[in-house]
């Protein structure tokens, strides 16, 4: 045979072989990877023969434990925030980046495990706390939903972050979260053991909603509150003491006041905002505001007395009242309420003395004396030498009544003083 015919079969059998043998290598890889995967998900779903580190769960409790440790649950924090009790800045705005950055689900997790450890109570408070507020910021909806569920709807220390997370609710979706709010209360969730009733939790809630929806339906606002028993409705109101209630609010909330809260509390109502607007000294706003909602004469008159529930220095590096602070009062009060003038000098000087505002009682008689000369009647310093701080110095007290005009009234401090 001439070999030169063989020559073409046999080349192509080289050429057939140089591309099989590469192929068949392939096949062999994949299957030997086939049988790789095989044996691990095999072995994921056998029991685990593994021992567990019996360490695991110690290295997590000391973790934990040091972390709730440098933070304290505050729930009266101003816009949900915790106290932060860090030693070390850096570490409290590490932590605070990976709670913004975890997703709810990883919230809940971290949720999850802390429950299944033996924590101190007040370390797991801190972490449950810090957790579920940073789960409000992200879904306030979600992070209600979870409150019920883990039945912290009634504890205390939830109290201000259940108001926060619901006013942050009722700003994304009012409809939604008025629903739910309705439910827990037909619930009996916000259910009071208190003597009188009143549940303190449903009435800051309460507060937190009417305050939403006035700011968007002053109608719905008055609906919700006259939902309300009378006899609480001024407390619901009152409670914008704890915060301001913006201008642009003011007129549609003592509109509200005057038209729902009952006549005998309305006039405390409208006032329980001054002690916002009066800062050392400075009255201005509180007579824009009284002048912005036309407060009524009982109204200044109720007004002129909260605006001495927290008097601080005008000076803001002095520590105590001085007679300049107590005269820039009495012009203000005499501009609103004339006829409270000496009454809210007297309230003022005798808190004064008992130790609220930081003045001596020799201060403080010295200026009741002085007043009351003004005045051109004993009231001031008949009402000052009938207080507790006098019955403390009876000495001076004593002397100082002889300064009293009216006999009678002379003899009655002298009595009081005995």
């Amino acid at each position: 045979m001439n070999p030169t015919v063989l020559i073409p079969p046999a080349i192509a059998l080289i050429l057939v072989g140089a591309w099989v043998v590469p192929k068949r290598r392939s096949i062999a890889v994949l299957e030997t990877e086939c049988a790789r995967l095989r044996n691990t998900i095999t072995a994921a779903e056998a029991p685990s023969t593994t021992r567990p580190d019996p360490l695991e769960k110690r290295r997590k409790i000391i973790e934990w434990t040091k972390l709730g440790t440098q933070f304290q649950s505050n729930p009266m924090m101003s816009g949900g925030s915790i106290s932060g009790a860090m030693p070390d800045p850096r570490e409290a705005m590490r932590f605070r980046q990976r709670m913004a950055a975890m997703s709810t689900a990883e919230i809940i997790a971290a949720l999850d495990e802390i429950a299944a450890l033996d924590l101190p109570p007040r370390v797991r408070e801190n972490l449950e706390w810090t957790l579920l507020d940073a789960m409000a910021r992200k879904d306030p909806a979600a992070a209600l939903g979870l409150l019920e569920s883990r039945g912290l709807m009634k504890s205390s220390l939830y109290e201000y972050l259940i108001s926060y997370t619901l006013q942050a609710w009722a700003q994304k979706d009012i409809a939604a979260a008025a629903d739910w709010f309705d439910e827990q209360i037909a619930a009996g969730t916000f259910d009071s053991k208190a003597l009188d009733g009143v549940s303190s939790s449903r009435r800051t809630l309460e507060t937190t909603f009417i305050r939403i929806l006035l700011g968007s339906s002053p109608e719905a606002a008055a609906r919700r509150l006259a939902a309300l028993p009378e006899d609480q409705r001024g407390d619901v109101l009152s409670m914008y003491s704890l915060t301001n209630v913006p201008e642009e609010m003011q007129l549609a909330h003592a509109a509200l006041i005057r038209a729902k809260v009952p006549a005998k509390d309305q006039a405390e109502t409208i006032a329980s905002q001054i002690p916002n607007l009066v800062k050392r000294g400075d009255y201005s706003a509180a007579t824009a505001y009284l002048d912005r909602i036309a407060a009524t004469p009982a109204e200044r008159a109720a007004s002129v007395m909260e605006a001495i529930r927290d008097m601080y220095p005008k000076n803001p590096d002095s520590g105590k009242l001085s007679g300049e602070d107590f005269d820039a009062l009495r012009e203000w009060v005499g501009a609103q309420a004339p006829d409270s003038v000496d009454r809210v000098t007297v309230e003022a000087l005798t808190k004064g003395a008992n130790g609220d505002y930081k003045i001596t009682f020799a201060a403080a008689a010295d200026l009741a004396v002085e007043y009351s000369a003004q005045s051109g009647n004993d009231e001031v310093l008949a009402g000052f030498l009938t207080s507790h701080a006098a019955r403390r110095n009876k000495a001076v007290a004593r002397d100082l009544a002889a300064k009293i005009a009216d006999e009678t009234r002379r003899a009655e401090i002298l009595n009081f003083l005995k």
